[in-house]
């Protein structure tokens, strides 16, 4: 099929003063808008409902792991972030209630179990088939499912993480963002023995790399030994799993927008969590209860916009959550010219309008994609860095959206669109509203947003204190909307 792409752009120009003395529109700034919240239910189903509607509006597939299918939930988030879907908890014998309204809000169709009869009873299997499609990944035990989870998926890997899959899974929870966003599973071992059945699937499918996670008390090099020779072996492990957290997160989140933050040592509620962190580009940093290590206090000062704790109060304290509020409460010098902030609050606000702006018009909601996100986001920053206002991408050599959706991103669509639009202001920042109002008010964004052949998307918004010569070298805020469909 010919791929179509199509593009949009609107640039508005206002200040407080040619607007008549109105003043513009009443928005904190960047480092204002930095913020700790917590995702959190009475239970750890409850709270991975939570998650799951923090993530998405609508969407076809769910994936159901186990109440204590604690390691099938962790090498869940491959599947997840691979489906672009939510990643919930069930009992073992029966839906609970509010579950059951999380998957009619979804407008679920395919729900995906993870785990055996011994986790998922058949009865409860019996129950949701009857309303929806439903298959079963599952194994004789948790390594084993790991690896089917794999082998059902229709895609080349040559890369893994490895993690101990007993007794401590917090090295296994950390990486849960990373394996969704890039498309990286887990394999499980033992701390010092290497499972046949790990070992086979490395060398049966010509496995490239393994990224080991931990020290040696978790994974020694005795099952390093057992791996092939020709199998390059990386090791991410810091002093402790607080460490090891911040490790992950350096090495793959560059340009994060928030992170999650969950209890290393208690991880029940954040165990579905790893998902929303490929969908969000956040990290996933572990914690105690009550307090944090001064390397995640480093980290939180140097990196971290927005933090989510994943989980209620009997694992992640409000004392901790104060704590962590603190610093944001702190002065906090303006960004300097030509620094980016991206504005995660303004992409879920925004992702709202745009898809109850379809629900008006009958056509069916936007599920966001991963993928979407980054490219538009890349968009967003880079219109800034480099000056330009301009679907064609001059650190691309003046290619289109194309280059950057297909050419970079690789996004899994025949059909692309991308929708721009800049606003600077001498005083006041624009609204997450005044930016999807400049793209309804155009008929070619609002075509755009309203196309039904269209069925994902990704919004990057990204803000500086001063833009360039372009923008007037006044404060910028960008925002662009990558579009997908088949």
């Amino acid at each position: 099929m010919e791929r179509e792409k199509m593009k949009n752009l609107v640039k508005i120009f206002t200040t407080g003063l040619i607007l008549i003395l109105l003043m513009g529109p009443t928005v904190t700034n960047a480092k204002e808008m930095n913020n700790v919240d917590r995702l959190s239910g009475s239970g750890r189903i409850e709270t991975s409902i939570e998650i799951s509607k923090r993530a998405y509006l609508e969407n076809n597939t769910v994936i159901l792991a186990g109440y204590n299918g604690q390691a099938d939930a962790l090498t869940g988030s491959f599947l997840a972030g691979h489906e672009s879907a939510p990643l919930m908890l069930v009992n073992k014998n029966q839906v609970s209630e509010s579950l059951q309204k999380e998957l009619v809000k979804l407008k679920a169709k395919n729900i995906i179990l993870l785990g055996g009869d011994g986790v998922i009873s058949k009865n409860v299997e019996n129950y949701l088939s009857q309303e929806y499609n439903v298959v079963r990944y599952s194994g004789t035990n948790r390594v084993n499912t790991a690896i089917n989870i794999i082998k059902n998926i229709n895609t080349s890997i040559k890369e893994v993480f490895l993690a101990r899959g007993y007794d401590n899974l917090a090295d296994a929870l950390a990486i849960g963002p990373v394996s969704a966003k890039e498309g990286i599973p887990v394999l499980l071992t033992n701390t010092n023995t290497l499972p046949k059945e790990t070992l086979d699937f490395i060398k049966d499918n010509g496995i490239k790399k393994v990224t080991v996670l931990g020290g040696e008390a978790a994974i020694s090099k005795r099952v390093l030994n057992q791996i092939p020779e020709n199998v390059k072996i990386d090791r991410i492990n810091g002093k402790n799993r607080e460490g090891t957290s911040i490790k992950i997160a350096e090495m793959y989140f560059a340009d994060q927008n928030n992170v999650l933050v969950a209890n290393g040592y208690s991880y029940i509620d954040a165990l579905t969590g790893g998902y929303l962190g490929a969908l969000t580009n956040s990290p996933l940093i572990l914690v105690s209860k009550d307090n944090f290590t001064n390397d995640i206090l480093k980290y939180i000062n140097k990196d971290m916009p927005n933090a989510t704790l994943l989980g209620g109060e009997t694992v992640l304290s409000d004392k901790l959550m104060m704590k962590m509020q603190k610093i944001y409460d702190e002065p906090v010098d303006d960004i300097k010219p030509g620094q980016v902030e991206f504005y995660g609050d303004y992409e879920s606000v925004i992702l709202g309008y745009v898809n109850e702006h379809r629900k008006n018009h009958g056509i069916e909601p936007l599920a966001l994609h991963r993928i979407l996100v980054s490219s538009a986001r890349y968009k967003s920053k880079s219109m800034i860095e480099h000056n330009y206002f301009n679907h064609s991408n001059p650190q691309l050599g003046g290619k289109g959206p194309d280059a950057i959706i297909w050419g970079k991103y690789n996004a899994p669509f025949n059909k692309i669109g991308e929708n721009i639009a800049a606003s600077y202001r001498s005083s006041g920042t624009a609204s997450a509203k005044d930016i999807f109002d400049q793209w309804r008010n155009s008929p070619g964004h609002n075509s755009a947003m309203l196309d039904p052949k269209f069925t994902h998307i990704g919004i990057g918004i990204a803000y500086t204190s001063k833009g360039g010569s372009n923008f007037i070298n006044l404060p910028t805020i960008i925002g662009t909307q990558h579009f997908g469909g088949n």
